[in-house]
């Protein structure tokens, strides 16, 4: 560039090779101008796929400490509830007399509770559901007082039980008009009453050990009630056998021995009932805290 100023003999020659200097010299800075702002724009788009970076990051590992958290919540819970456990197993033989006297003597008074409830036979349904939910809390320690705890459960769970009660009814009922139409019809029709008696009876002996003790423990709608007691009885049908085999001895003593069961009665109206209430929670109890926690995962891993 200044070899070709030399070329030049005079002040217009001077200024001309002037001007073609300055112009190259500030072509020169509009190209490093270039470049440096090219670079900024990469290092700026460096900085911003950074940032995305730390951000998908960060929401990574609070999302992971979240669900450890949870998973130590759950954790903690039933350690928590092992070692109530573990406490009770420690007590002397005396102590564990008095202990079992406290729950029959709430299986009692809880007992009586339920035949007066069952009184208005509307809300025998209520009464079923309401019994099962103060067993969960006898079970879990939670709470005492077993006459004061039912009719809270009563009030609390009246709608709910209500109505799936009254779906039960309403199956029952069809159920007697087809068993009239059974024993009046012929031919065809009297096999399509048949039928449709096993189908309604099916779905009574199906649904009703699960069904209230669902309502006992949960809010839901009385669709969710019928679907769930359904999937609980294919998924765990060891759990609705032991659940529903003390009825099934029941029944088969009035068919088989009515005079026995007469006799028995009166147990039935003072303890029995609550009795079965009882153990039935202790084996539904831990099905339904599983299925707690497996419903807890899940939603952790969707998270």
């Amino acid at each position: 560039m200044f070899l070709q100023y030399f070329e030049y003999k005079d002040f217009k020659d001077i200024y001309a090779v002037r001007c073609v200097i300055v112009k190259e010299i500030t072509k020169e800075g509009n190209d490093m101008s270039k470049k440096n702002k090219a670079n900024l724009n990469d290092r700026k788009k460096m900085i911003q796929e950074e940032v995305v970076v730390k951000k998908t990051d960060d929401k990574v590992r609070k999302d992971a400490v979240k669900k450890v958290n949870d998973v130590s919540e759950l954790t903690a819970v039933r350690m928590a509830e092992e070692a109530e456990e573990e406490e009770v197993v420690a007590k002397t033989p005396l102590e564990k007399f008095f202990a079992a006297s406290d729950v029959f003597g709430d299986l009692f008074i809880l007992n009586l509770a339920f035949i007066l409830a069952c009184l208005p036979i509307i809300t025998i349904g209520d009464a079923i559901a309401s019994l099962y939910g103060v067993c969960f809390k006898m079970i879990k320690k939670k709470e005492s007082g077993a006459w004061h705890l039912f009719w809270q459960e009563f009030k609390d769970n009246f709608w709910d039980a209500t109505k799936v009660w009254l779906v039960l009814l309403f199956i029952y009922g069809l159920v007697v008009v087809e068993n009239y139409i059974f024993q009046t019809a012929e031919g065809s029709l009297s096999n399509i009453m048949l039928f449709a008696q096993v189908i309604g009876l099916f779905f009574i002996l199906v649904e009703v050990p699960f069904l209230f003790p669902l309502v006992g423990r949960y809010k839901n709608t009385t669709g969710s009630y019928l679907r769930n007691a359904f999937i609980l009885f294919v998924t765990h049908i060891n759990v609705w056998l032991f659940i529903a085999f003390p009825w099934f001895v029941f029944i088969i003593l009035y068919m088989l021995k009515q005079t026995f069961f007469l006799q028995i009665v009166v147990l039935f109206f003072l303890i029995i009932v609550a009795v079965l209430a009882y153990a039935s929670s202790i084996k539904i109890l831990p099905l339904f805290d599983q299925l707690e926690e497996n419903e807890a995962e899940k939603t952790n891993q969707n998270r």
